[in-house]
C-alpha cells in the first residue's frame, strides 16, 4: 500500500470520547494540538458525516467512529491521490477476513458487504507548497448494529458485522485489525 510504504510506523496515541460531534471535525479543529498517528474514537457521533457533507448514522456503542491523524514530513499530494480507496480496501481487507461476506469497495469510499453499505471513508487532507501537512482518514464502520437499530430509510442499504456474521465483535479488537491493515 502506498500509504504504509510513505509514512514510517510510529506509536500510535488514542484520544478516546464518549461522544463527540464528529471524529473528524474533533481532528481538524485541534490539529495543531494533536500529534502524528492519534487515533481518535468517539462511542457516539451526533454529526457525524460522510461524502458530500452527508450525515453517517452513529449509534452509541454499536460502530467504530473514528479518525486517524497522520503528520507526514515530505509527502507530496500526488503520493496520497489514492488514500481513500487505499483505505477502503484496507477496511474492506478486514471486513472479508472476519466475516463469509462478499465485500467489494464502491468508488471512492464505500465499503459494502453482500451488497450493502457497511463502512464510509472519508479523508482530507491540508497541504502547503504541494506537500500534506496533515492527513485525517475517518472511518464509519457499522460492527455490532442491529437491523433495527437502522433508520427505516436505512435498513434495506445498510448492514453491520454482526449481522452478517450473527455473531457480536469486539469492537477494539476490530479497530486494531483495520489500523494494523492501514
Amino acid at each position: 500500500m502506498k500509504f504504509a510504504k510513505s509514512l514510517p510506523k510510529t506509536s500510535r496515541i488514542y484520544l478516546t470520547f464518549d461522544e463527540l460531534p464528529s471524529t473528524l471535525t474533533y481532528a481538524k479543529e485541534n490539529i495543531k494540538e494533536i500529534a502524528d498517528n492519534t487515533v481518535i474514537t468517539a462511542n457516539t457521533q451526533t454529526a457525524g458525516r460522510g461524502q458530500f457533507n452527508r450525515s453517517w448514522f452513529s449509534p452509541p456503542g454499536t460502530g467504530i467512529y473514528c479518525s486517524i491523524v497522520r503528520k507526514p514530513q515530505s509527502l507530496h499530494i500526488a503520493e496520497i491521490a489514492d488514500l481513500t480507496i487505499e483505505a477502503a480496501k484496507a477496511v474492506a481487507s478486514v471486513v472479508a477476513e472476519i466475516t463469509d461476506a462478499e465485500v467489494t469497495v464502491k468508488f471512492p469510499n464505500d465499503v459494502l458487504a453482500d451488497g450493502k453499505k457497511i463502512c464510509g471513508i472519508l479523508v482530507e487532507t491540508a497541504t502547503v507548497d504541494g506537500l500534506a501537512e496533515h492527513i485525517i482518514i475517518g472511518i464509519g464502520l457499522n460492527v455490532n448494529t442491529e437491523k433495527s437499530d437502522f433508520p427505516p430509510e436505512l435498513r434495506d442499504t445498510a448492514t453491520s458485522l454482526k449481522i452478517i456474521a450473527g455473531r457480536e465483535f469486539d469492537m477494539d479488537d476490530v479497530l486494531e485489525m483495520i489500523l494494523e491493515e492501514l
